[in-house]
């Protein structure tokens, strides 16, 4: 009895042992599944890892193709064009219409294509550059329509080159004398025609063979100095000690001394400009005359433009030397004007200006006040209309008195 009572106890207990090595394995089992089910999501994750990677790799091969081809392409725009780049044209021109209310010759109304010219300048490097003017007045040259003063010249060609805060230029060169010398587009200025004490005194348009240097400063001061071939007036005849005749537009200029001319402006404020010039020639008959005959010019001007009001202002006076050899001219010729004005809208401007003038010609002494008004529709076109009204100061003259009614049309492009 106690064979079989101790056989079922071992019995019992080989049946707890298996029963306890089942569970267990069963556990082992389930965590094994477990943990095969995480190892496939972590090769499914790596898989798709893989497939960014790649797909990235790809991305970034056709990026830097796409860099590279730019690169190239970019380059070779630079190889081809970069004379093109260097290169500018433009351009301004004016059409006027005038009606003028005199008496016999001076009773007209006369319609001009006043100017056309044709700017081209080129940069052979970033600090040296070509500039030019060429300019048609009239639509004619001489000869072409009778009894017209129509012309072509060059006005301007120079080379330029900037270094350190220094402009220095050499060529033909417009002298930096008065407002409008300089800087002429028709809409930098209100007036149909240029004002006649820069036209007739200074005179603008003047240019000269020379070289200039320029140069601005940090409290608001530039200064412009040249030196230049100079004018050459008539000494005897109609013509005597005019100045405006004595322009030699830099074909074939004589003169054994070259003239002297330093501007010096102040802009320190916001829309103000005050300038001072003075300009030396040895010798105005530029080597006709036995003796040199001496002349100083004396030019100041300013501008204002604030709050949509405007000024100009502007004094030149001809000093001219005492000669044995010529008589009857006046030592000094003289003229200024004044011209405020108020911008109504960006668009439209209104002014008025007074002038006088006392040139060497009786006909060129004159005082005149006019009213106007200036509209820009668009950058680069202006149309005009301005009236004045002349009185001259002799009365061998008086025919020439009256009112002028100006019309014009201007454009610009660079």
């Amino acid at each position: 009895m106690y064979k079989y009572f101790a056989l079922l106890l071992i019995f019992i207990n080989t049946a707890n042992l298996f029963a306890q090595s089942s569970d267990e394995i069963q556990e082992l089992r389930e965590m094994l599944a477990e943990q095969l089910a995480m190892i496939d999501a972590l090769q499914e994750q790596l898989e798709e890892t893989r497939n960014r990677l790649d797909s990235l790799t790809e991305d970034t091969s056709t990026n830097t193709k796409a860099i590279e081809a730019t690169s190239d392409f970019l380059v070779n725009i630079a190889n081809t064009t970069d004379d093109s780049n260097r290169a500018n044209i433009g351009g301004y021109g004016e059409f006027h219409i005038t009606d003028r209310n005199g008496e016999g010759d001076y009773d007209y109304t006369q319609w001009d294509a006043h100017r056309f010219v044709t700017y081209l300048s080129y940069d052979f490097s970033d600090n040296v550059s070509f500039h030019s003017e060429f300019e048609v007045e009239h639509a004619s040259t001489d000869g072409l329509a009778s009894g017209k003063d129509g012309y072509a010249r060059v006005e301007q060609a120079y080379i330029s080159w900037l270094e350190d805060g220094y402009l220095i230029s050499g060529g033909l060169l417009l002298p930096p004398v008065g407002i409008i010398n300089r800087t002429h587009e028709p809409s930098t200025f209100n007036t149909v025609e240029r004002n006649p004490v820069e036209k007739y005194i200074i005179p603008t348009t003047w240019t000269e063979i020379g070289v200039s240097w320029e140069t601005y400063f940090e409290n608001g001061w530039s200064m412009n100095t040249m030196i230049h071939s100079g004018l050459r007036v008539d000494t005897e005849g109609s013509n005597l000690l005019n100045i405006r005749s004595g322009r030699q537009y830099g074909s074939e200029a004589r003169g054994s001394n070259p003239a002297f001319t330093s501007s010096w402006t102040f802009s320190g404020y916001p829309g103000v400009s005050l300038t001072a010039t003075y300009q030396y020639q040895s010798d105005l008959s530029a080597g006709a005359l036995n003796d040199p005959l001496d002349a100083h010019l004396i030019e100041g001007h300013m501008t204002y433009n604030r709050d949509r009001l405007g000024l100009r202002a502007l004094y030149a006076s001809w000093l001219i030397g005492e000669h044995d050899e010529v008589d009857g001219y006046e030592d000094k010729q003289y003229g200024w004007f004044i011209e405020p004005s108020y911008e109504l809208t960006d668009k439209v401007t209104l002014y008025t200006r007074f002038d006088r003038v006392f040139a060497q010609r009786q006909s060129n002494r004159f005082d005149s006040f006019g009213l106007g008004i200036k509209l820009v529709p668009v950058q680069g076109v202006s149309l005009k209309l301005g009236v004045s009204d002349l009185t001259y100061r002799d009365d061998a003259f008086q025919s020439r008195d009256g009112v002028i009614l100006d019309l014009g049309l201007g454009y610009e492009f660079n």
